[in-house]
């Protein structure tokens, strides 16, 4: 290895430092509350110790996964903390209406209080079971596809990002309410941002082609 190869090492490591100190201090400062459920600062300081700490014989592609995993954990302190309650206020209100039912207002409090005990409750399952990230993520959708047949059979069925999300995951055998297009769309959008929304839609736009090809 050359000087040269070695300084621009040198560069990149101290880089990599700079960038974790930063998180670091972000990570001090925030309002846990902008963390996603079921973390705490404890566990997001080891896990920047843990990626900012390059093998002895570190890859230009392991410096950019640990760039890329630093840069999500500074994504972390953005997190909206009331997307839960937002979809449980939804979900209640189109239903139900603005309402001065005291024990409808009753049971959407407690509907948070065991929303969030649930979330814990499913994330510690998941890090006891020892599946992959991949295959929790493809057990939760499992358990998603179940809800949604569930909501198929009400007769009417909630307004929510969450309730959208579970709708479309049933597939093209169920129908649709009316409203779920807008919905649906809306927290594409939302989720994605202005220009993978828009490829997204360019994809969508010619689905019955790839459908052909993919059946030729």
């Amino acid at each position: 290895m050359t000087n040269a190869e070695k300084q621009e090492r040198y560069r990149k490591k101290e880089a990599l430092k700079k960038l974790a100190r930063e998180a670091s201090i972000r990570i001090q400062l925030a309002d846990m509350n902008y963390f996603i459920q079921g973390r705490n600062k404890t566990e997001i300081q080891k896990r920047l110790e843990d990626v900012s700490n390059l093998p002895s014989r570190w890859t230009d592609d392991d410096y950019q996964h640990a760039v890329q995993c630093i840069q999500n954990i500074i994504r972390d302190t953005f997190h909206n903390p009331h997307l839960l309650k937002n979809d449980l206020n939804e979900n209640f209100y189109s239903i139900h209406g603005l309402t001065a039912d005291f024990k409808l207002i009753r049971d959407l409090r407690n509907a948070e209080s065991i929303s969030l005990k649930l979330t814990d409750t499913i994330l510690s399952s998941i890090a006891l079971s020892g599946l992959s990230v991949a295959d929790a993520a493809a057990t939760v959708i499992n358990v998603l596809r179940s809800l949604g047949r569930s909501l198929a059979d009400l007769r009417e069925i909630p307004q929510s990002n969450a309730t959208a999300l579970t709708i479309a995951i049933n597939g093209p055998l169920f129908p649709k309410p009316d409203w779920f297009y807008g919905r649906f769309s809306k927290m594409l959008c939302e989720q994605l941002g202005e220009k993978e929304a828009n490829a997204l839609g360019s994809v969508l736009s010619n689905f019955k082609v790839f459908e052909e090809q993919n059946n030729e």
